[in-house]
């Protein structure tokens, strides 16, 4: 008999990022009986990530802590809900087109950003990494903020000059919101941003929902597991996707951890028994 499905998680998801108005993840994989295993992870010391066999296993944590428990157990199924290269920005638009928010978007390495500047740029131009690591958050660049938003770039992440930036126009969001999506169907979701400031409530837009289906109704799918941010525009009359994360290492806001833990876990023992693979 298969044992039950165990969570690997990261100290500084599941308690520094606490969810409002839910439990954290750890504390839903308790109530729900599900074994769970926090690490205070340090990365200079990533052998202190548990060892798990014979059982489903799910990470949960940040960047350095998923890579880590990969790199140390390459064979735990799932493992991480972190598949970095069909989450980057190429993949996202390339499969989901005019769904996306900047889906007037350009690439360009860093180097190019920097030689190009406002002048063979724009006034004004959103600025993000394509990778789905996130060196650095996306942001609008202009003439008068260029110096400040460089040295933050290059103080934060050392970015190199060949690493792929998406370029596009400015859009005026209202909203923002977090959907988790799990084997194809939104699960739960939460509204994180309002007005360009973090406001986070359990609350979502009927529009919102509608375009994390959408979504869910693509023949492409990143991962079994994922999480899709959605925002709002237009005096709320309209909803565009603004990038699929990894489930593993996003924050969960509002979101009904329970039903999320529910969910992964159902989906995890799935993938254990070798049913519905994604390629």
């Amino acid at each position: 008999m298969t044992n039950p499905v165990t969570w690997l998680c990261d100290v500084r998801l599941t308690q520094y990022r606490r969810n409002i108005g839910q439990p954290t993840i750890e504390e839903a994989c308790r109530e729900l009986g599900y074994p769970v295993h926090v690490v205070d992870f340090d990365p200079k010391h990533p052998s202190q990530v548990p060892e798990v066999k014979d059982a489903p296993v799910v990470a949960y944590g940040t960047h350095q802590f998923v890579r880590a428990v990969t790199k140390a157990q390459p064979h735990l199924i799932p493992g991480p809900y972190a598949r970095y290269e069909k989450l980057g920005y190429m993949a996202t638009a390339g499969n989901l087109g005019d769904l996306m928010l900047n889906d007037d978007f350009i690439l360009l390495p860093y180097g190019e950003v920097l030689r190009r500047g406002c002048d063979g740029l724009g006034e004004a131009f959103f600025l993000k990494p394509e990778a789905v690591t996130k060196a650095f958050t996306g942001f609008v660049m202009t003439r008068e903020t260029w110096d400040a938003e460089v040295e933050t770039i290059h103080q934060k992440s050392a970015l190199p000059v060949d690493a792929l930036c998406v370029v596009a126009k400015p859009r005026e969001i209202e909203g923002e919101f977090r959907f988790v999506i799990v084997d194809g169907a939104v699960v739960t979701g939460s509204q994180y941003r309002w007005n360009d400031r973090l406001d986070v409530r359990m609350d979502v837009l009927p529009i919102c929902q509608e375009m994390a289906v959408r979504v869910t109704r693509n023949p492409w799918q990143p991962d079994r597991v994922s999480v899709c941010d959605i925002a709002l525009l237009e005096g709320r009359t309209k909803a565009k996707v603004v990038e699929l994360n990894s489930f593993s290492t996003s924050g969960l806001y509002a979101c009904d951890t329970r039903a999320i833990v529910k969910a992964v876990s159902r989906s995890a023992q799935r993938e254990y028994d070798g049913e519905d693979e994604i390629a």
